[in-house]
């Protein structure tokens, strides 16, 4: 009723949140009973978008910055040090890619990588993939704009060694399409498990 009852005059409407990835399949197939509901999920670097969630939640807060800083680096020692980072589930790309394909046919998801959504390419094919002629995204306009806060070296090693199962995982799902950085990320969490069997 949220989507459709003040914008019945539409031919395509549209809602996006972080908060989505979390649904089950039965939830996804609810949504899919909206007119023909299609899905785009957009896959954000799994260290960058944790960090992202870390700094969203520490900003309501209202620190200042240097507190923001040492407040951000708390909570990620918090969840490292409690074995949560892999159990978060906007985090858990796998689980959400399986509980949607569970419930909506392929032709009607797309999956797109942040690290390529900024291009005009992207938007179009957004936009073919919805149907709607081609728009012109503003890409120098920023809406909610978190607080800058610099993720040191450690916990960024820390991070990559919790996600690297949905690095993994994406990587056998998207192959060759899944974006350098991802790729560059991987890499030194192979190596890590390499020199830890051979010491």
């Amino acid at each position: 009723s949220y989507l459709l009852n003040d914008h019945s005059d539409q031919d395509v409407i549209a809602d996006i949140t972080p908060a989505y990835a979390i649904l089950d399949r039965a939830g996804f197939t609810e949504m899919g009973r909206i007119g023909c509901a299609k899905f785009i999920f957009i896959l954000r670097d799994p260290v960058d978008r944790m960090w992202s969630q870390i700094r969203m939640a520490v900003g309501s807060q209202n620190h200042q910055a240097e507190s923001f800083q040492r407040a951000c680096e708390q909570r990620a020692r918090h969840l490292i040090a409690n074995n949560r980072l892999a159990n978060i589930e906007r985090g858990n790309y796998q689980r959400t890619i399986e509980e949607l394909e569970s419930a909506i046919p392929l032709d009607r998801i797309k999956y797109i990588f942040y690290e390529n959504l900024f291009s005009d390419n992207t938007i179009f094919d957004i936009c073919e993939f919805i149907g709607v002629p081609a728009l012109f995204a503003q890409f120098e306009t920023r809406q909610n704009v978190g607080i800058e806060a610099v993720l040191p070296e450690d916990l960024r090693l820390e991070f990559k060694r919790a996600l690297q199962p949905q690095y993994t995982y994406c990587r056998e799902k998207f192959g060759a399409t899944l974006p350098p950085s991802w790729r560059k990320a991987l890499e030194p969490c192979l190596s890590f498990k390499s020199d830890a069997i051979n010491s």
